[in-house]
């Protein structure tokens, strides 16, 4: 791959979190983690593309992937509902469709479909196609150390959410079952950050979160390396390497 940071010369801690204008949002009850993640990828990726809104909607992205998806109802979309709408409709404002949670059943307007239209729809890389483990963990290092963020989902559980340690996600106990599933952008890592779990292990990738700024580090938490390595993650997508030119 062009491009490529070697692995004898990454650096062991990256934070691209600076880079990304749009504010953190809180999602509170409504389904909108995918959403937000791929208005938060598309506002790193507006550094280096012009025809992308700094602060791209929520909600246009959530109402579009419902679309594409045929879901109805408060249901949450997938990460891969979210990027189709992107390449079918495209994306606006968070200025010209608000964040307003008696908006999310309502339809975008034409002037809003319009704007999109316009705007750009880069293919995003999937990396978990065929690697999993440290290899997988190897591959999104790669890319948030050539400035590329990195999509996430893991399994989500009570315990993480009300943990007292909001900085840190913390592993699942043993023999828990995940209720669900929950979507964060990687934007960096730190190898010497410590995670730990059912194994005390060092590393964790740094993720934006959907939460609101009071969760974490102003919206932002680690994610221990073990999600990765342990295959307890999925839908790993980077921002396309051509952004970057």
């Amino acid at each position: 791959m062009s491009g490529a940071v070697n692995e004898a010369t990454r650096a062991s801690a990256i934070d691209l979190s600076g880079q990304i204008e749009a504010p953190v949002v809180d999602q509170r009850a409504l389904p909108l983690c995918a959403a937000a993640v791929t208005a938060a990828l598309a506002s790193h990726l507006a550094n280096r593309v012009s025809a992308l809104p700094m602060s791209p909607s929520v909600l246009f992205s959530h109402w579009t992937a419902r679309v594409v998806a045929r879901r109805t109802g408060r249901w949450g979309n997938r990460l891969t509902d979210c990027f189709a709408a992107w390449q079918r409709f495209g994306l606006v404002s968070e200025e010209d469709w608000p964040l307003l949670p008696d908006r999310i059943d309502v339809e975008p307007d034409a002037r809003c479909l319009a704007i999109a239209a316009g705007s750009a729809r880069p293919v995003l890389e999937r990396l978990d196609a065929q690697v999993t483990g440290t290899v997988l963990l190897d591959a999104i290092q790669e890319r948030l150390s050539a400035n590329r963020c990195v999509t996430v989902e893991y399994p989500l559980h009570p315990s993480q959410f009300l943990s007292a340690d909001a900085t840190t996600i913390p592993v699942l106990p043993p023999m828990a079952r995940a209720v669900g599933a929950h979507v964060v952008l990687a934007v960096g890592y730190d190898n010497a950050r410590f995670a730990g779990g059912g194994g005390a292990s060092s590393g964790a990738l740094l993720v934006r979160n959907s939460w609101g700024l009071e969760r974490g580090r102003n919206g932002y938490g680690w994610l221990p390396y073990e999600f990765v390595t342990g295959g307890f993650t999925r839908d790993h997508s980077a921002a396309p390497e051509e952004a970057l030119a």
